[in-house]
């Protein structure tokens, strides 16, 4: 709640289930972890509508994982 992305820019948030983090720095923790498994994530508007998403597989420590091009569409 109140972070604004604007057109252009990045945010990193930490899926950590570490929000107790939140204020030490610039990054954000989220306060729940995403599945070594692998799953899906969205991004949505205020309103619920979504903006976008990533279904991601299994995953390893110390490997990290990003989208190319980094958006879909306009």
């Amino acid at each position: 709640e109140g972070v604004t992305i604007q057109a252009g820019e990045f945010l990193l948030v930490w899926a950590d289930g570490q929000p107790q983090q939140n204020g030490e720095g610039s990054h954000l923790h989220a306060d729940f972890n995403l599945s070594l498994g692998g799953e899906d994530i969205g991004l949505f508007a205020p309103n619920g509508f979504p903006i976008t998403s990533v279904t991601f597989g299994q995953q390893t420590n110390n490997i990290s994982e990003g989208r190319w091009p980094d958006a879909p569409g306009t």
